[in-house]
């Protein structure tokens, strides 16, 4: 017995050798959905993970806003004003089969897939003030979970399900609070005298990525999942927002507007090799990573 460990320990470190020696190329990363004015209105676009290939999905006279897709890569959730006023709608990767999910005269905004893709959270003032809402994936039963006075936006579910990330106003200014996926358990996260805000759970659910102000400008941080060791990401005087992490935890895709006007960029984890994607004119917002 201790000699096959041996003999298998040898073959082994031989086989991490020479895969060493070759070295091994990382999968490529899926392609982003974003948004851009490059046409004149706001369409939704996309492009592989290192900018090239950029490819128009949207074609009309509306404005559309923060695509994202569905867990299963079948579906794009997205927000829309095509009957004059916001709404969450559903489309195919390739822009065909659009459909109106909450056709509802108050604004909505912001849709998020649950991790099945059986839910969407997004949030709406149908109620009086933003709130967060849930609903079925066809728009059927849509369900004010948050439930306060106060004004509450981005909605944004753990990787597990069980819980959704948010910003409330409750407390006078934007912070950053989780609560269980049926409303229940509301607890604050970040207590900042600044603005905290467009929450981003990584994919193993132990990191929240966030944008706040607290330090000046806006600049994109990560916090553990229960609010501690908080992190600034990113350092410059520009503006910098709207963290999205990778399907498999390694990049972060953001907004800057540091180049002069609002590009597409992604970075490590911890802040590091910060590469710009998109390179336009016009102002490229709203990335989204395809499962």
């Amino acid at each position: 017995m201790i000699v096959t460990a041996a003999v298998s320990f040898v073959c082994t470190a031989g086989v991490i050798s020479s895969i060493a020696a070759i070295g091994v190329v990382a999968p490529p990363l899926p392609d982003l959905l974003f948004v851009s004015n490059r046409t004149g209105s706001n369409e939704i676009y996309s492009m592989k993970s290192n900018g090239s290939n950029v490819k128009r999905i949207t074609t009309n006279a509306a404005a559309e806003w923060e695509p994202h897709w569905k867990p299963d890569g079948s579906k794009i959730g997205f927000t829309s004003n095509a009957t004059g006023n916001w709404d969450i709608y559903v489309m195919n990767p390739n822009g065909s089969g659009i459909v109106n999910l909450t056709n509802n005269p108050a604004y909505d905004f912001g849709c998020t897939w649950s991790p099945t893709g059986n839910k969407i959270s997004f949030m709406s003032d149908r109620s009086g003030n933003f709130e967060i809402f849930v609903m079925n994936a066809d728009g059927t039963n849509p369900v004010n979970i948050s439930n306060n006075p106060a004004t509450e936006g981005h909605p944004d579910w753990s990787p597990d399900g069980s819980k959704i990330a948010f910003y409330s106003m409750r407390d006078g200014d934007e912070e950053i609070y989780v609560m269980n996926a049926d409303g229940t358990n509301q607890v604050r996260l970040t207590n900042s005298p600044s603005i905290d805000f467009l929450p981003d759970w990584s994919p193993d659910g132990s990191k929240i990525a966030f944008t706040s102000n607290r330090d000046g400008n806006y600049q994109i941080y990560v916090m553990n999942a229960d609010g501690s060791n908080l992190v600034r990401l990113t350092n410059d005087a520009a503006y910098d927002s709207e963290p999205i992490w990778s399907p498999d935890g390694t990049k972060i895709a953001f907004v800057t507007n540091r180049n002069g006007n609002y590009e597409i960029f992604t970075m490590n984890p911890d802040g590091s090799n910060q590469v710009r994607l998109t390179s336009n004119g016009a102002g490229d917002y709203d990335p989204s990573w395809k499962p």
